[in-house]
């Protein structure tokens, strides 16, 4: 046993040090991180985040769950906060490899099996994309649905486990809302069991109704403003619908291999086919009431792919790690017995090629779309170069730096829950700069009252140009900042039309 621990905590010191490493390979995080970090020295400086943004789309409330910032401004004030950003979430991130063994090993009472499925989970290219320079809370809320599985997969055995569940719940409910999603999979969990006829305790029970309503109680107490303005279609978080596809994109079967992995993909669906019309094994349930919904979500395209592929990822690796047992049980009956290592190193080779390979590609394109220093160095600029109350436009994407780096405010940020008038803003700053009319993107600047515009590596992907069409009138446009191919314009014409009250 003590061989297997070696082995285990070797794996995830792997893990974490491949992603702490690709980590600071750069000094900058994904442009969403920027919110968070925001939040993190809110916290640091006056014990609470930023609900009331004043800067945030001109000024707005904001609604989100703080946990993840409280646990981050924590460990600050130990470390300092580069290193926290950097290794904490991808020391939570790369927990995976010990949770996944955990519940392999309760599904399959093999520890060989438990420790190659631990394996996988630290290479799901998906998860290391979205992750691995990002502070995001992602990276700690699933690990936690995933432990919770494991406890309640645990709760007969003693009653420490119940303990665990309810504290662990409480803590994911106040880290994301993707615990909404741990609540669907319950509910389908006990359908399950009560339709196959399945063993189950009150305790169990007891415990899927409690989370069912501590979560939806938290819910309705953070999004209560949200959820009686958007009712559903708080699902899609009111953004605008010329992006919305490429938030929820079409659920493509070739994307998904790719994003997850051959192995865990082709066998886990494979395992999903057997124990729904085949087979009973209660953990397998469990674990299929959470691929189900997620695979006709993103069907549907009610739950981003890129978070909705991390999660199956991870579900797929532990119903693999079920078929992997199984396989080489059957091979030990036949012939082929001697070659089970043979066997053994062509799943691993496959692995490596399928998973690892992708992942390492994709941690290295999640540093290549991070802002670069040129783009950090100019938003300083701005900091140190502009009036506090001055409004800066750059691509929505770019929003939260603005907030976070420059302490400005921006006309639009990536956070659209209940953002004010977010359609018409988001096609406003597309024509802004697209337009070739200068007085159209005079009048727009007005509107929402900006002084300077920013000209980054964003705008070229987004709209197709590397500068403004109309940037050469000097009269009103004004080139204060030009280095490293980013450009910022100073407004200096303004249409006198529109008031403080509509330029909100």
């Amino acid at each position: 046993m003590r061989r297997e621990h070696l082995l285990l905590g070797l794996i995830f010191i792997a893990v974490a040090a491949f992603r702490i490493y690709v980590a600071l390979q750069t000094n900058y995080f994904d442009y969403d991180s920027y919110f968070e970090i925001r939040q993190i020295e809110n916290i640091q400086k006056t014990g609470l985040p930023l609900f009331e943004d004043g800067l945030s789309y001109g000024g707005r409330t904001v609604f989100f769950l703080p946990l993840f910032d409280y646990l981050l401004a924590f460990f600050s004030f130990f470390m300092p906060l580069d290193i926290v950003l950097n290794v904490v979430p991808n020391l939570f991130a790369a927990s995976m490899v010990l949770i996944v063994y955990l519940i392999s090993l309760e599904m399959t009472r093999n520890r060989q099996t438990a420790l190659f499925a631990s394996f996988l989970a630290g290479f799901v290219p998906v998860f290391v994309y979205k992750t691995v320079n990002s502070v995001s809370p992602y990276t700690a809320a699933i690990p936690l649905i995933f432990l919770l599985i494991y406890f309640l997969m645990k709760v007969n055995e003693e009653r420490i486990y119940v303990a665990l569940f309810v504290i662990t719940a409480l803590i994911l409910t106040l880290m994301h809302p993707i615990s909404i999603l741990f609540i669907i999979g319950l509910v389908l969990y006990a359908m399950f069991i009560e339709l196959e006829n399945l063993p189950h305790t009150r305790a169990e029970l007891e415990l899927i109704l409690f989370s069912i309503f501590l979560i939806l109680w938290i819910f309705f107490l953070f999004f209560k403003k949200p959820m009686i303005e958007y009712g559903m279609s708080i699902i899609w978080q009111n953004l605008p619908s010329s992006i919305s596809s490429r938030y929820f994109a079409n659920f493509s079967i070739l994307d998904a291999i790719y994003k997850i992995g051959v192995l865990p993909f082709i066998f886990g669906i494979f395992v999903i086919y057997r124990h729904v019309f085949r087979e009973k094994n209660k953990e397998v349930y469990l674990l299929i009431s959470y691929a189900l919904p997620i695979f006709i979500f993103l069907w549907l395209r009610l739950i981003k792919l890129d978070v909705g592929l991390m999660f199956l990822g991870f579900i797929l690796i532990l119903l693999f790690s079920q078929f992997y047992k199984s396989f080489f049980t059957y091979i030990k009956k036949t012939h082929f017995a001697r070659l089970s290592w043979a066997f053994a190193a062509v799943f691993f080779v496959s692995f490596a090629l399928s998973s690892v390979a992708p992942s390492f590609a994709l941690a290295g394109a999640a540093i290549d779309e991070a802002p670069n220093s040129n783009e950090i160095n100019a938003f300083l600029w701005i900091k140190g170069n502009t009036e506090k109350n001055d409004t800066i436009l750059a691509t929505p994407e770019e929003g939260h730096i603005i907030t976070a780096i420059s302490e400005r405010k921006n006309v639009m940020d990536s956070n659209f829950l209940l953002g004010n008038r977010v359609e018409q803003r988001f096609n406003d700053i597309n024509t802004i700069f697209t337009t070739s009319y200068e007085t159209e993107a005079i009048r727009l600047l007005s509107k929402y009252d900006v002084k300077y515009i920013v000209v980054t590596k964003n705008a070229e992907k987004d709209y197709g140009l590397d500068d403004l069409l109309y940037s050469g009138d000097d009269k009103c446009f004004d080139l204060v900042y030009n280095k490293g191919m980013v450009f910022i314009y100073k407004s200096k014409c303004m249409v006198e039309e529109y008031g403080a009250e509509e330029s909100l």
